[in-house]
């Protein structure tokens, strides 16, 4: 019976020895929990790119001190741009960028990822939230949303573009100094601050920039014809995205009063040079706007590493027929139609629309720098017939990434 003791009591020892070892090594050498500014590093030279379980790692920022769990790691996760630069976020992360939902009101944080689980919170467009994790194969977040943590369908939700792709240039005129006009008149509202909030200062990116929110499947779509735009030499630039319906009604009819006491206006806003008819509504929509639903840019293009625009057939926001895509009004097109071109439209232009039409957004016959997503549009135009018309004024970007040492 002693003996017997005795090796249950050694049994017992060389199991807790074990787990203490093995409790030593997972926390102390496979994952490296020093959190150098904001960057969680986790070390590969230890074999964590093969670790395929969820991890649970604390995160530490000026915005987010919460803790996040499950981030999924695996073999085929792809570090070849992943740099140690904590300076650098690279387009496409989502982990510590601010969201807000598309729909006002009308969606739910959630304690699980599906929507049979328990609501936490109503989703306010105004409220930002942070982005934690992503589960089900990005289809929904984990979040962070007025200090609670659940999650959130992301197909009806926005993404503060800058957060996720910052190689793009941004110049959001609207929300400093509108450029309005039309045959070179200015219209009441050029020069006005149409929106309320200018450049902020941002914690993920470490300067001044932008708050611009995009539909997230909208975003992908840009994030496909960015990559393409570097991969040849150039880079997008992006004049306006979401636009409050207010803002889209004031700007219709401040471009009305000028069309109706200015013949060179109306005249250049009704006929091409081509004497193919447009009229007012193919300049500003009349009734909603895929701006107003955060499912449209404005944007031309820069040379990679340069910010200053290259040529194209007018300036940006030019509300006239000399800035039509296309010889004839047609709907918009979702492939490039070199048959329909103007002959305004200059080697840039139809570049520029080659990587946004190849990324699977459709285009806007009368003017060369809109493109939208008409799936984003029509999702969440179901839920928000209207528009949508916050101001989005506060972020929670945060700057820290998942890389390999």
């Amino acid at each position: 019976m002693r003996k017997c003791l005795k090796y249950i009591f050694l049994t017992l020892m060389l199991v807790f020895v074990s787990y203490s070892c093995i409790n030593f090594y997972v926390n102390n050498i496979l994952f490296d929990k020093k959190v150098d500014a904001n960057v969680v590093r986790l070390s590969k030279s230890h074999g964590f790119a093969n670790y395929s379980d969820k991890v649970n790692i604390s995160l530490v920022s000026n915005n987010v001190d919460s803790y996040v769990e499950g981030i999924d790691i695996n073999s085929s996760y792809d570090d070849s741009n992943q740099t140690q630069d904590s300076n650098i976020i690279d387009d496409g992360n989502v982990i510590g960028a601010t969201g807000y939902s598309a729909l006002n009101s009308k969606k739910y944080l959630r304690v699980k990822p599906n929507n049979n689980s328990s609501e936490i919170a109503v989703l306010k467009s105004s409220v930002p939230f942070v982005i934690l994790d992503t589960r089900k194969n990005d289809t929904w977040w984990k979040v962070k949303y007025k200090n609670k943590i659940g999650f959130v369908e992301n197909a009806y939700c926005m993404i503060n573009l800058p957060d996720y792709i910052p190689s793009i240039t941004y110049r959001i005129t609207n929300a400093t100094s509108s450029i309005y006009k039309s045959s070179g008149a200015k219209l009441s509202v050029t020069g006005k601050q149409l929106y309320k909030t200018g450049k902020i200062y941002n914690e993920r990116l470490g300067k001044n920039q932008f708050i611009v929110p995009v539909v997230y499947s909208f975003a992908k779509k840009i994030l496909i014809a960015q990559t393409e735009a570097l991969n040849e030499g150039y880079s997008l630039k992006i004049f306006d995205a979401y636009r409050p319906v207010s803002v889209s009604r004031e700007i219709k009819y401040s471009l009305k009063a000028l069309y109706d006491n200015n013949s060179k206006v109306r005249n250049n806003i009704n006929y091409a040079s081509n004497g193919s008819y447009w009229g007012q509504s193919w300049f500003l929509a009349q009734n909603l706007s895929a701006h107003n639903l955060a499912a449209a840019v404005d944007v031309t293009l820069t040379r990679k590493g340069e910010t200053n625009n290259i040529k194209m057939p007018t300036k940006m926001h030019e509300l006239s027929t000399a800035a039509v895509k296309y010889k004839k009004a047609v709907s918009g097109q979702t492939t490039v139609r070199n048959d329909l071109y103007a002959s305004s439209m200059n080697a840039n232009a139809k570049k520029l629309d080659r990587f946004m039409m190849e990324a699977g957004l459709t285009n806007l016959a009368s003017e060369w720098w809109h493109f939208q997503d008409n799936q984003a549009y029509s999702r969440i135009k179901a839920y928000e017939p209207n528009g949508l018309d916050f101001q989005p004024s506060k972020i929670l970007s945060s700057k820290y990434q998942i890389i390999y040492q």
